[in-house]
């Protein structure tokens, strides 16, 4: 907080010195005001498409520009439960760029976060496996790098993972199969190497599975017994064993 450039300095003395909201220490809305200014400056809001802070720089409908003086429920791109939790970010599309803040994960309620379609750098935080609550993740097409980190496996709530179209590296964690309710898994155009991991075999509810246009093995015949899944990867994977992608 005493790095006067970093996001965490200017969210804090945005609050205290320009929020026109004037919370009291004590509102229970604080923290997650906080951390999404946190967001806004970590992914430079005032090159944001819409609704930025400054009228001047970004088109906005409505009384909705991040950092105004309205709750940080009717901000764009957020949706709050009954209870003023924060649970769903969806800021797709909207030129965000910079790395992921800590912050982020740290509000109790999230359950979707939806940022694909940006440009993300960095890896993707550990202290996302904070994200208790998280059922929805989408940070396809964007820049980030690095290797999935295993925490996000221990998010065993998680029905959509759709990680496509970036820059990660590294395998595909077996711990996939601890996701018993994942729905959706999208991994194509990454750096990915080594096995599809045959776990998610067992998963009751994996409806689609992408992992086209990497660098990773051909199909375990294991996978290929199960016909629930509609699986895509790269045809020589497909092949190699059985026929058994659905596209290619």
């Amino acid at each position: 907080l005493f790095n006067i450039s970093a996001p965490q300095f200017k969210s804090l003395e945005w609050l205290l010195a320009s929020d026109e909201r004037f919370l009291c220490p004590d509102d229970p809305t604080l923290y997650q005001r906080f951390s999404l200014a946190v967001l806004y400056f970590s992914t430079n809001g005032d090159n944001w498409t819409s609704c930025g802070a400054a009228s001047s720089a970004s088109y906005c409908e409505g009384d909705n520009r991040f950092l105004s003086k309205v709750s940080e429920c009717d901000w764009f791109g957020i949706t709050c439960d009954g209870s003023g939790r924060v649970g769903r970010i969806n800021l797709d599309e909207n030129n965000l760029s910079g790395q992921l803040p800590d912050e982020l994960f740290y509000m109790d309620g999230l359950f979707e976060l939806d940022l694909d379609a940006n440009q993300l750098t960095g890896s993707i935080p550990v202290s996302i496996g904070l994200a208790t609550d998280l059922l929805y993740l989408d940070f396809d097409e964007n820049l980030l790098t690095g290797e999935v980190p295993e925490v996000l496996y221990s998010l065993e709530q998680l029905r959509s993972i759709d990680l496509d179209t970036n820059k990660l590296s590294g395998t595909l964690s077996t711990r996939l199969g601890e996701l018993s309710d994942l729905y959706i898994a999208q991994f194509d155009t990454n750096l990915f190497t080594g096995p599809i991991p045959t776990e998610i075999a067992a998963l009751p509810g994996l409806a689609y599975f992408t992992a086209t246009e990497n660098e990773l093995d051909p199909i375990s015949a294991l996978i290929c017994e199960v016909n629930t899944t509609k699986l895509y990867a790269d045809c020589d994977l497909c092949t190699a064993t059985a026929n058994c992608c659905i596209g290619c």
